[in-house]
């Protein structure tokens, strides 16, 4: 089982905000080989709520353990399969 676990603190205008991702995978990651790279960019338009806002992009690349053999029907263990809406 492998899962995925991000942690990230960030200034916003005087506000410490704190995201927590955390998802068991539906199958195998290659650790080494996986990457991600967190970037803040400034809030535009309506996103806009208060001069200096940022939001947080969280970008990953995860290498399955078998890419070419399993195809992944969804990304987390627990979700739903693709096209099916709980109640």
């Amino acid at each position: 089982e492998s899962s995925l676990y991000a942690e990230i603190l960030a200034d916003e205008t005087n506000i410490r905000k704190r995201y927590v991702l955390n998802v068991t995978l539906f199958d195998e990651l290659v650790p080494d080989r996986s990457e991600w790279s967190l970037h803040f960019r400034r809030a535009q338009g309506s996103m806009q709520m208060s001069t200096g806002a940022q939001i947080a992009e969280l970008q990953m690349i995860l290498r399955k353990r078998w890419p070419d053999e399993r195809v992944w029907p969804r990304l987390a263990m627990d979700a739903p399969p693709e096209g099916v809406n709980e109640a």
